[in-house]
């Protein structure tokens, strides 16, 4: 309750270094207050109201919805939030996802910055956009013949699990190389 020290909390290490949404504001007298959640809502998951200078903020918009497909670069972390901190934090290293295909199904800005959502390795997070590269795909008209039995074929570009060995089935003989 704003104004009663006896409702008050302290943050202390259970509510910092985590994001919140910011969806409602009041002004009393001549101080403001944010309601800050942890869920992108004024309703839902809702920790109380904050004065703005105990909080660093960044503006927080949707850029586009539309689905696109970008690669890890190997550094960085991945997020249940954008603009997340450490406790945010789902993957705390991307180095053993570098080249990975991201399939990214929203971007959003915070602050200057992009946000791209998708999928990797069954989870849903937010990668910052200097940890993604985009990919070029370009037309080609080729030939080829696999060199080995063992060659590894992906289905999504780096992803091991998705790996398949060419073994007797695919080995021997002619594919036609369209993209690239």
């Amino acid at each position: 309750t704003i104004g009663d020290e006896k409702t008050a909390i302290t943050a202390g290490s259970t509510y910092t270094n985590a994001v919140y949404y910011i969806k409602k504001q009041i002004k009393v007298g001549d101080q403001t207050y944010y309601l800050i959640s942890t869920e992108p809502s004024s309703e839902r998951g809702v920790v109380g109201w904050v004065k703005p200078s105990d909080l660093s903020t960044a503006s927080h918009t949707v850029v586009d919805k539309e689905n696109k497909s970008l690669f890890i670069s190997g550094t960085g972390s991945a997020y249940s939030k954008a603009w997340g901190g450490n406790k945010d934090l789902v993957y705390s290293s991307l180095s053993k996802y570098e080249g990975r295909e991201f399939k990214v199904h929203l971007t959003e800005k915070v602050g200057s910055d992009d946000w791209y959502r998708g999928e990797l390795d069954g989870k849903t997070v937010w990668i910052h956009s200097k940890y993604l590269t985009k990919g070029t795909e370009s037309k080609t008209s080729l030939l080829g013949h696999l060199k080995s039995s063992q060659v590894k074929i992906y289905p999504t570009i780096g992803d091991e699990k998705t790996a398949i060995t060419a073994g007797s089935t695919y080995t021997n003989a002619v594919y036609y190389i369209k993209k690239q």
